[in-house]
């Protein structure tokens, strides 16, 4: 089995964690991306795009779609959330349903019901999950939806309880700002770093987090033993060094997120962004070009640009130049890029080879 590890760095003026897997660089997330709501004051309305523009404390406009009928008035504030991450000279886009994430489930507070996520297909935990769902939120009053997430399978009906009550304190304490002073921006303390950590950095090839901040690993350490059973092992770093110094995990960084990414057997990939697309081009080493070296050098290349869609978080037209092959490879090749995709969270399309002999990816943004 993988083993994997999270570094967690918040002593210096930029957070971060970074997500290492057999020493390889699987994942980061920034300090800077760690809210999820934000208040937001409508700068504009356009009818003909159906659409408002909302400050939301931000350097560019957020773009909220509108339905016919919506209601809303230029100078309002509300609560919302972001749907896709800033890109270019576009500004995030964001939606007025909000869903707040927990652990082990998010709260809809413009839904009803509870719902499970599809990755649970155990028709016996399924009913179970519903079951507590219903009675959560009949406890907690009954005015909104939640989803159990996978975690929340192994969670007793208390630890989920009190997860909920918090989320719903949150949407509380987020509905009482834009009574009292509606300032745009995101609401503080909506979502710690570490609880987005948690939410998206844990898989289950991480055994240990490292982290080097008291206070950040006491809370953590709670986590773990509540919502992991302690099968994570929490560490406080506390080396003279700076962690990312000490980890050599800058030379990491810069080795994975370069221009030119190598292969195990000598080969690489070069990954070119432009505004409409990403280019992957799959280049072979300086040794043979026979057969079984380029077919084999195919093949690593689709872990590796697998890992680097996620690392990247890569969205839109990814195309992908492998090294030219026997026509007869092309399925395999193809089978091994699929299964290298399937454990994304973000929907990936594979379309098959070109008649250029090129490989469309189609993929969506994960919002971090």
């Amino acid at each position: 089995m993988n083993t994997g590890t999270l570094y967690i760095n918040l002593q210096s003026e930029d957070s971060i964690c970074l997500q290492v897997v057999d020493k390889h660089l699987t994942g980061i997330l920034k300090g800077e991306n760690s809210s999820d709501l934000y208040i937001g004051r409508i700068v504009s309305i356009n009818g003909s795009l159906n659409a408002a523009f909302l400050d939301i404390g931000e350097e560019k406009n957020g773009f909220l779609p509108l339905s016919k009928g919506h209601g809303l008035k230029c100078g309002q504030c509300l609560l919302v959330s972001k749907t896709k991450e800033p890109r270019g000279d576009k500004g995030a886009q964001v939606t007025d349903k909000v869903t707040l994430g927990g652990n082990l489930l998010c709260l809809l507070p413009m839904e009803k019901g509870c719902m499970v996520s599809s990755k649970i297909t155990d028709p016996e935990q399924i009913a179970q999950l519903k079951e507590h769902g219903n009675q959560i939120i009949s406890e907690l009053g009954g005015d909104f939806g939640i989803i159990m997430r996978t975690m929340s399978v192994e969670s007793s009906y208390e630890v989920l309880l009190t997860e909920a009550k918090k989320l719903l304190d949150t949407w509380q304490e987020a509905k009482a700002k834009i009574d009292k002073s509606a300032v745009p921006g995101s609401v503080d303390n909506q979502t710690s770093f570490c609880d987005k950590i948690l939410k998206t950095m844990v898989t289950p090839e991480i055994q240990e987090i490292i982290v080097d901040d008291h206070d950040a690993y006491c809370y953590l350490s709670d986590c773990i033993n509540k919502y992991f059973q302690g099968k994570i092992s929490v560490k406080k770093y506390d080396q003279e060094y700076k962690m990312l110094e000490y980890y050599n995990l800058n030379a990491l960084m810069r080795h994975s997120l370069g221009h030119k990414v190598l292969l195990p057997s000598g080969g690489s990939i070069v990954i070119d962004k432009t505004e409409a697309m990403t280019v992957i081009d799959v280049n072979s080493g300086k040794g043979s070009l026979s057969p079984q070296m380029v077919i084999k050098t195919n093949l690593e290349a689709c872990k590796e640009i697998a890992a680097q869609l996620r690392l990247r978080n890569l969205g839109g037209i990814i195309v992908v130049d492998f090294i030219n092959m026997d026509r007869s490879l092309e399925d395999q090749v193809l089978t091994a890029l699929k299964e290298e995709t399937a454990v994304d969270r973000a929907v990936t399309g594979i379309f098959g080879f070109s008649k250029l002999g090129l490989v469309e990816i189609a993929r969506s943004r994960v919002l971090r």
